[in-house]
């Protein structure tokens, strides 16, 4: 007999060992890693009821590792069974809640069932329907949910105990747009959207943060619209949007926010108004720049505390508290259309940053002023070569004028417009003549005729959405 089936044989008997050998430590491994985990306590540990179907550590789902601050919304069909749902009781540091008692109960007209157990825990084959849970634990608010169980979820539920509340939520317009980069405002009962004066260092520190301190919670949206905020306790609460002392829009009244939620939100405010003007098709005698002019009723620019000369640039200023470096805390306190204004100078080089503007001193109407008294310049604009003009964000709640410069020519319309709400409108401009303005003051000749078109954004409502 050769040798060489021999040597195969006993190749293969080797190698079946060592793979049975490998399987075996790597199951007593992971026997180890699941043993004693907070995952697979059992109900008859915790000293609760039976629940169907209480799985075996060596079938844990591994996506189930680590902790969901937030579980992400689920759908699905009803009256089957969830795979599993496990219920993590946590207090606000993060740290597990081991003594916590949690109670699920099954609410329906036909169907009656509750889970009971301590601390963190997990059931499987769970009737799916709309479950509330309470959770206790010694020195802590009670924290209350109700939640739907779908068929085939397998599920989460962070319960958070302690007296501050954590939120979080997305900002956009009617047209369903992120409204980035904006301040806004948890408001607590009784308090408005916070005014300039409201506003203090925090700490007390010279260059601290601006904070409101009339109990508002600040914050500020992102890139999408996204925010996240913790109130310090339970209660009626609104969401205002806007810079201090400008509110932009305001929840009409507040939410109960308890522990255990509504902790997510969706809100919805106004579009920004739109203005898309253009001059037809005589492109050779396009205005070089478009002021948006907007009435004070104080009468002569004073809330704003600026007068302009019509050329976008803002007049000198005396020596005093308005000549310091504007900081970005300031910009962001200023009205939307006022920063608009900033970073239109900005773009054209007229200012290096916002520390390079100051606003002007209060001054009476001049001669050199396009305008009467009480009209102050807000936005700036060129048309394109093809005679085109977009501007965003104009008030609605005020009345405007506008301000065309040609050369030497200072062309304004002689009524005002007001815009509406969440719209955009759309503009035609007729100018007089090149050359054929008066020789003082201001040629009132321009001609505007607006239309507002809608954007079917009618489908959605201002408000806010609570989960």
């Amino acid at each position: 007999m050769t040798k060489a089936p021999v040597l195969i044989l006993a190749a293969a008997v080797l190698g079946g060992s060592l793979a049975f050998l490998a399987w075996k430590s790597k199951r007593d491994m992971l026997a180890e890693d699941t043993a004693g985990t907070p995952d697979t306590i059992s109900l008859a540990e915790s000293g609760g009821e039976r629940a169907p179907g209480q799985a075996h550590p060596e079938t844990e789902d591994p996506h189930l590792a680590g902790i969901d601050p937030i579980p992400p919304k689920r759908t699905g069909s009803m009256g089957g069974m969830a795979k599993s749902w496990e219920i993590i009781p946590m207090n606000q540091s993060g740290q597990l809640l081991k003594d916590a008692s949690v109670r699920a109960a099954l609410t329906g007209e036909s169907q009656q069932e509750e889970l009971t157990g301590t601390g963190r825990i997990r059931w499987t084959d769970v009737t799916s329907g709309v479950w509330t849970v309470t959770v206790e634990a010694e020195g802590l608010p009670i924290w209350n949910k109700t939640l739907t169980l779908y068929e085939e979820d397998v599920a989460r539920t962070t319960a958070r105990l302690g007296d501050g509340i954590h939120v979080e939520g997305t900002i956009v317009d009617l047209d369903g747009k992120p409204v980035s980069a904006v301040l806004a405002y948890l408001l607590p009962f009784g308090t408005n959207h916070p005014r300039r004066e409201d506003m203090v260092r925090e700490n007390g520190e010279a260059n601290g943060k601006l904070i409101p301190n009339n109990g508002a919670i600040a914050f500020k949206t992102g890139a999408k619209g996204q925010f996240k905020a913790v109130l310090p306790k339970a209660g009626k609460w609104r969401v205002s949007v806007g810079p201090p002392g400008a509110a932009r829009w305001t929840q009409p009244s507040g939410t109960d926010l308890v522990n255990g939620g509504p902790e997510t939100v969706i809100v919805t405010i106004p579009a920004a108004s739109t203005l898309r003007l253009s001059f037809g098709e005589n492109l050779e005698e396009l205005p070089s720049e478009v002021m948006v002019y907007a009435f004070d009723p104080s009468g002569g620019g004073q809330a704003a505390g600026r007068r302009f000369d019509g050329s976008g640039r803002s007049g000198k200023d005396s020596e005093d508290e308005s000549n310091k470096p504007l900081t970005e805390e300031a910009f962001e306190a200023l009205p939307l259309a006022e920063r608009q204004a900033i970073k239109d100078r900005i773009v054209r080089g007229e200012l290096q940053g916002i520390e390079d503007w100051q606003p002007a001193a209060e001054a009476p109407s001049t001669p050199e002023s396009p305008m009467d008294a009480g009209w102050r310049a807000i936005r700036s604009s060129r048309p394109s070569p093809m005679g085109q003009v977009l501007i965003k964000g104009l008030p609605t709640d005020q009345d405007l004028r506008f301000l065309f410069v040609r050369g030497s020519e200072r062309i304004a319309t002689p009524g005002a417009h007001r815009l509406k709400e969440g719209i955009e409108t759309v503009g035609v401009v007729t100018l007089p003549p090149a050359g054929t303005a008066p020789p003082q003051g201001t040629d009132l000749r321009a001609h505007l005729r607006m239309e507002s078109i809608e954007t079917g954004a009618a489908a959605r409502k201002v408000g806010v959405v609570w989960e």
